[in-house]
């Protein structure tokens, strides 16, 4: 984080998180970790977490989206933009519904679509959003011999 700051790019972290542990107590570790002028947004995965007690399918749809709205609350109690990585798949999954969970929708979105396309056209809304903010779209690319997902924002 600190060589790409320190060479003009803009830096933000991705938080994966264990629904069985205390929410802000996760963030709490997370940011006293990383000092704060490396970073400027906390992008908060949703999906299926595999470890064990992680997952937040475990939970009641309410209970995980009172978690994550937990989560983004002490991110952005600490100063810092909170933003949502998930897909269409992946909430459906968690809260039952494309719909549920619909207040995390005025945050920013990343999604994730495997599709090889620079654009938003075949995003489907969910979460609240009806549009996002970033788009993974390929999943594995190989730049420079190594592997990586290539990501697209109108702004790129």
């Amino acid at each position: 984080l600190r060589t790409a700051r320190n060479r003009g790019f803009s830096t933000d972290i991705y938080m994966s998180f264990c629904n069985s542990k205390d929410p802000v107590a996760q963030v709490k570790d997370m940011l006293n970790a990383i000092p704060s002028n490396l970073f400027d947004m906390v992008w908060v995965r949703v999906e299926d977490n595999s470890s064990p007690g992680c997952s937040l399918t475990l939970n009641t749809p309410q209970k995980s989206c009172d978690y994550l709205r937990s989560i983004v609350g002490y991110i952005e109690s600490q100063g810092k933009t909170a933003g949502v990585y998930s897909t269409i798949l992946f909430w459906k999954k968690v809260f039952g519904s494309t719909s549920f969970c619909y207040e995390l929708g005025s945050k920013p979105l990343w999604y994730g679509s495997s599709d090889g396309v620079q654009n938003f056209s075949g995003f489907s809304t969910f979460g609240g959003w009806t549009v996002p903010t970033l788009k993974t779209y390929n999943y594995g690319a190989t730049v420079c011999g190594t592997s990586v997902n290539q990501n697209w924002s109108p702004s790129s």
